[in-house]
């Protein structure tokens, strides 16, 4: 597999996990609300950072390398 620049690791991977952040942060508002926010924010990312890195990294990483690899 071609090595992605770490630039674009680091754009690949912040546009794996802040929609995924928003989007569960928003479904477990209604679960959280009266949490404190560094709990809230646990779970938040207990469900977020393993679905970043088992589907939403490695898919963007691949639309990367499709979109820019060199023929």
């Amino acid at each position: 597999m071609p090595v992605v620049p770490l630039p674009a690791r680091i754009v690949v991977t912040w546009l794996a996990i802040f929609p995924l952040a928003a989007l569960v942060q928003t479904l477990l508002h209604p679960l959280t609300a009266d949490w404190p926010p560094l709990l809230a924010t646990a779970a938040t990312l207990t469900l977020v950072v393993p679905n970043a890195l088992i589907w939403a990294v490695p898919l963007l990483t691949k639309l990367y390398l499709r979109a820019f690899a060199r023929a």
